[in-house]
């Protein structure tokens, strides 16, 4: 079994950001290997509560946000839980993959 699994969001900051929205990364780390991917979503920095790596509010983007995180969230889970329902090795990027349909063999 893995020793450590963590997901965390969080807005990624160019260098030369001035203002306006952020994109929203997801970051995955199982047993110190750190995979990021895009959420390919976008938030305003002042909406985003850090320590609930979530949209402050009721509105509907917030709750619409918010939604597609707990997707995202839940199909690592799902991909982990695939990956040892078959008996492979759960990493980071294995996952990843999964998440991406990158492993998987194309049919004709």
């Amino acid at each position: 079994m893995n020793k450590t699994f963590k997901i965390h969001f969080q807005l990624k900051r160019n260098k030369d950001y001035v203002k306006g929205n952020l994109p929203v990364y997801m970051r995955l780390t199982i047993d110190g290997v750190r995979v990021e991917m895009s959420a390919k979503r976008e938030c305003d920095p002042s909406k985003w509560n850090k320590h609930a790596e979530r949209v402050i509010g009721n509105k509907e983007e917030a709750r619409i946000l918010n939604n597609y995180l707990d997707t995202l969230q839940s199909q690592v889970y799902q991909a982990e839980k695939e990956l040892l329902l078959i008996g492979d090795i759960v990493t980071a990027h294995a996952i990843w993959n999964k998440i991406i349909g990158k492993d998987e063999k194309v049919k004709m």
